[in-house]
């Protein structure tokens, strides 16, 4: 026991001797100049960038402080990286064992400044040792018996990081600003090799991040080790917060990740006013050297798995509320699955819900969506759309069928090169439709909001009066419509065909037509919608139309006063979609017939009845009535023949579009109206015509609603001048023949004289 208590003794001495001469080595050896001129030089030669160290102080048995660490920016004097202090302490007896245990790293206040310069180049891009790294080739992976094994186990207990500041600044103002603190710990054993290491942590961060006008905060939390990390992040914009929470399995292998995605409400005008005062990028960039750390074509690590859920409780747009907003998605082997998309939206007198389903492979960039269902319901009115759209690189495929209260329509189509210039291949069928009924709903369709009525309104800007329609650069589209019933107001169509096609700004449409109350309509057009006021031209063929089914199927103001069959042709050309360019521009020639028909209680003809006294004029029959047609400049020219058993007429003048008249016509009534009219009129038997039918000139002035007929007098006075000299003549002959003839006189006869003659011309 005596010998053991001695040995125990002697190796204590020796121990301590050890211990002491270590100590004084450490001190006489390991001075702080004598440190610095082994760490500064390979440090700077490393990073190429000045390195500052305040103090170093060494302790066998403390370990090793570094005060005021820094590194330098290229200048030399700003800070790129800098740390109050920096604590190294370690424990002397597994040395023995050849184990390295370090009891603690403590960094307190590490601080990193981090810029993009204004010729795009980051600050630390210009690293020695980054620049080294990029050009050395790529090593292999050793094999598990190649593993490079540590001569001496390390085992970290605690690493500690304090009050951790990273600042970011975009001298280009096109990256937000970033002030973000951090605060982590972490343990770390590294073992006999590098495959065996284990280590694990916690951190705890935030950050404030501003963008222009737009500032955020981020908060959040995070716990791993080798195989799992755990994280729950919270981020505020203007009062709304978003919520990313979660863990990763395996993340340095094969991540597989489940991320839930949350927010109690999310207000989307603010969000957009938000985006609207961010800085616009510049789009240019400004590198002058390499060293980006991004590279182009880089795909998901092998193996990647995402899950997780999107859980949205409220969001608002405008007048619009959408509440439970949610989906699930899963992405693996480069393929993502979107299920259960659901929500219900309200507004306005609107509501409804949605729901659908998806998937997408991101390495071929193919998708689908299905459209399970989009119910509405606006003020009554139920609106449904079901469907799918499929995706590739080429093109986009869509197939949906919608219906509202019971009528259905039909779309496909395709969408080539939408990335670009989009083609698109749209056809639209439908076994009915009621106009009326979408009418009424595009009437309960929410208004955009009105200006005040108390604040002065401004003048349409030159843009706004030009009409035209800013299209994507290269859109083309073409396509058919195809209706097999048509309701508009109390009218059928039936058989309807369009098909269009728009190219180069401009919409064909190359034919155009339907068959209508009884009879049928063709026609073509162009429009060209990026130019002012959109020019356009095109024909329009109407035949064997039967007008009073067309105008009270219309409800038009002239149901019940025109009918007959109605054949016509017209080219036509303008500018404007407005009333007030059309009345200007608009051009039309044609010509048209209408065969058996009646004009029944229209003004313009009622006036010229009472004018004449003829009450039987207010309805009248013809057998035809055509004529041709030419619009310009406001105006209608118009010529016409009427032919009819009681009344035929001419007519050759000028309705304006904004409803004057000036339409001189003529009359010719039959022998019966002629009777009539000698009887109220004592010049009309100056007007009867070779056929003994009354001729009367009329002039049509006024308007369309309040027209006024007058006789054209100096027709009339030249007619009866004509007459009185023809009788004149005659009278004449027949005095100088009884002059030569008989020297006596009859009894009872009066006396040729000229006063007697003139009374005989004149019917008294």
């Amino acid at each position: 026991m005596g010998k053991l208590f001695k040995v125990l003794i002697v190796f204590i001495v020796i121990i301590a001797a050890v211990a002491a001469g270590l100590s004084i080595f450490i001190r006489v050896y390991l001075t702080e100049e004598r440190l610095k001129a082994m760490i500064l030089p390979q440090a700077e030669k490393a990073l190429g960038r000045k390195v500052e160290i305040g103090a170093i102080k060494v302790s066998l048995l403390k370990g090793i402080t570094v005060n005021d660490f820094a590194i330098k920016e290229k200048d030399g004097k700003s800070d790129f990286v800098k740390t109050t202090e920096f604590v190294l302490h370690y424990d002397l007896m597994p040395l023995l064992q050849k184990k390295i245990v370090v009891s603690q790293i403590k960094l307190i206040s590490p601080e990193i400044q981090v810029v993009r310069r204004k010729n795009g180049i980051f600050n630390y891009e210009g690293l020695e040792f980054l620049k080294a790294k990029e050009k050395k080739e790529p090593e292999t992976t050793p094999s598990a018996g190649e593993a490079a094994a540590v001569p001496l186990a390390l085992t970290i207990d605690s690493v500690v990081v304090k009050d951790a500041r990273v600042h970011f600044k975009d001298e280009l103002n096109e990256l937000p600003l970033i002030d973000a603190k951090a605060d982590c710990s972490l343990s770390l054993d590294m073992g006999p090799d590098m495959r065996s290491m284990l280590y694990s942590g916690t951190s705890r961060f935030s950050a404030d991040v501003k963008y222009g006008k737009v500032a955020s905060s981020i908060t959040g939390s995070a716990k791993f080790d080798n195989n799992q990390a755990a994280f729950d992040i919270v981020t505020k914009v203007d009062g709304q917060s978003f919520r990313l929470a979660g863990d990763v399995k395996n993340y340095l292998k094969s991540p597989d990740a489940h991320i839930d995605i949350s927010s109690d409400e999310l207000d989307i005008d603010k969000l957009m006013a938000l985006a609207a005062v961010l800085p616009a990028s510049k789009g240019k960039d400004t590198r002058q050297e390499t060293g980006s750390s991004t590279k182009p074509g880089q795909t998901l690590p092998p193996g990647l798995k995402i899950e997780g859920k999107v859980a949205i409780g409220r969001i608002l747009y405008r007048p619009y509320e959408i509440d439970s907003f949610g989906f699930k998605y899963l992405l693996k082997d480069g393929k993502v699955f979107v299920q259960d998309i659901s929500a219900q939206f309200k507004g306005d007198d609107i509501k409804g819900m949605i729901g659908a389903h998806g998937s997408a492979d991101l390495n071929a960039m193919v998708g689908s969506l299905t459209l399970e269902s989009l119910n509405v319901d606006l003020k009554g009115i139920k609106a449904q759309v079901t469907g799918k759209a499929g995706l590739d690189p080429q093109k986009i495929d869509l197939n949906f069928t919608a219906e509202l209260d019971g009528q259905k329509a039909r779309v496909e189509g395709e969408i080539k090169n939408y990335d670009k210039a989009p083609d698109i291949k749209l056809d639209i069928a439908s076994d009915e439709i009621d106009v009326n009924k979408l009418l009424a709903l595009s009437a309960v369709l929410p208004k955009s909001q009105e200006k005040s009525a108390s604040k002065p309104q401004k003048a349409p800007t030159k843009k706004a009066e030009s009409e035209a329609i800013d299209l994507p650069k290269g859109l083309k589209a073409r396509g058919t419509v195809r209706v097999a019933r048509l309701l508009y107001e109390q009218m059928v169509i039936n058989d309807l065909l369009l098909k269009y096609r728009l190219k180069d700004g401009t919409l064909f449409v190359d034919e155009f037509s339907a068959k209508t109350a009884d009879g049928y309509v063709a026609s073509r057009a162009e429009a060209q919608l990026t130019k002012k006021r959109i020019p356009f031209k095109g024909d329009l063929k109407v035949k064997g139309i039967n007008l009073p089914k067309l105008l009270q199927g219309l409800k038009s103001s002239m149901a019940g006063k025109l009918s007959g069959i109605l054949g016509a042709e017209f080219n036509f050309s303008g500018t404007g979609t407005r009333w007030d360019y059309l009345q200007k521009s608009l051009n039309v020639e044609g010509k048209y017939v209408l065969r058996d028909g009646k004009i029944k209680g229209v003004k313009a003809v009622s006036s010229i009845a009472d004018l004449l006294g003829l009450p039987s004029l207010k309805n009248v029959d013809f057998k035809n009535l055509d004529g041709t047609v030419h619009v310009s400049h406001g105006k209608v020219q118009l010529k016409t023949i009427m032919s009819g058993k009681e009344v035929s007429a001419r007519a050759k003048g000028v309705i304006g579009l904004d409803g004057s008249l000036d339409l001189p016509l003529t009359l010719v009534l039959s022998k019966n109206l002629s009777n009539k009219f000698a009887k109220k009129s004592s010049y009309a038997k100056y007007l009867i015509n070779k056929e003994g039918k009354t001729e009367l000139n009329i002039k049509l002035a006024g308007s369309v609603k309040s027209p006024r007929p007058a006789l054209d007098t100096s027709a009339v006075k030249k007619k009866v001048k004509k007459e009185v000299k023809k009788r004149v003549v005659k009278e004449l002959g027949k005095f100088l023949n009884k002059s030569k003839g008989t020297t006596g006189e009859e009894p009872g006869s009066q006396k040729a004289t000229p006063g007697n003659l003139l009374k005989g011309l004149l019917g008294k």
